[in-house]
């Protein structure tokens, strides 16, 4: 019964790890509190990112006033030290959002649509909800969707078969918005700016956006659903280096989790 709804990255965490989705989202386990030090996390350096392009985008112009109110706000909410640490972090995060604005590249035409929320039933006794990044609309009446990852490497976003936020991207713009998806991508604000995705995109070379790849990702889903319901919990990550940044690895009885925290 807790289970009414679902969002991408709950489905996603469960694809990776059933037990890490049965600790985290089932029991609803607290992870242990980041120390002092650590409290400007890569979590919180993303949703910082986030939230700043979510602001920047319908006025342009200078990013530095944004992003100094917006870390100024998460510094306080999230009692961050201003440490030389904090200071490298917040340098970096500038320059990368500096650099990252300056060549914005909007891949439709006219005012792009931010922080889109979504919710719909994905199938008869699921319902599906979350939050795009980014919608621009073309010329036709296509629609590209963009969502922002801040990390060094964007593309395992495709290449991963346990993210399912493009699939569900792409079903969710189409049947709770009204939009005819033309491509889905993910761009990297951080060194390599490239969009990485499935569909059309002119310049840009992706993976076919098919009814077959959609299908595949919806088989994946009910899977997982049904999986959840049936009370499936046992540790069973689909790849080991997914263990080192588990929350729940020291309650983990996976003999590689153990291994993991052996070789660190």
């Amino acid at each position: 019964a807790r289970h009414t709804h679902f969002r991408p990255s709950s489905l996603e965490a469960y694809a990776r790890c059933p037990f890490q989705f049965f600790a985290g989202r089932t029991l609803r386990l607290a992870k242990l509190p980041d120390t002092p030090e650590d409290r400007l996390s890569f979590l919180v350096q993303g949703n910082i990112v986030h939230d700043v392009l979510k602001q920047w985008t319908a006025a342009r112009g200078d990013v530095k006033p944004v992003f100094d109110a917006v870390f100024a706000a998460v510094c306080d909410r999230e009692h961050i030290q201003r440490t030389y640490r904090t200071e490298v972090f917040r340098q970096r995060m500038l320059a990368d959002l500096t650099s990252f604005c300056e060549d914005f590249e909007i891949y439709g035409v006219g005012p792009s649509l931010t922080e889109q929320p979504f919710e719909f039933p994905l199938f008869p006794d699921v319902r599906l909800r979350g939050r795009i990044d980014r919608v621009d609309t073309t010329a036709d009446g296509g629609a590209i969707i963009v969502d922002y990852k801040y990390s060094n490497n964007t593309k395992q976003n495709v290449d991963d078969e346990t993210k399912l936020q493009g699939v569900l991207y792409t079903i969710a713009a189409e049947r709770a918005m009204g939009l005819q998806p033309q491509a889905t991508v993910f761009v990297g604000v951080k060194n390599d700016n490239r969009p990485f995705g499935w569909g059309n995109l002119p310049g840009h070379n992706l993976q076919p956006l098919t009814s077959e790849w959609l299908e595949k990702g919806l088989e994946t889903v009910a899977r997982v659903t049904r999986e959840i319901r049936e009370g499936v919990v046992q540790p069973d990550p689909s790849d080991l280096k997914h263990c080192a940044y588990c929350d729940f690895r020291d309650a983990c009885r996976y003999e590689g989790a153990e291994a993991v925290r052996g070789a660190s």
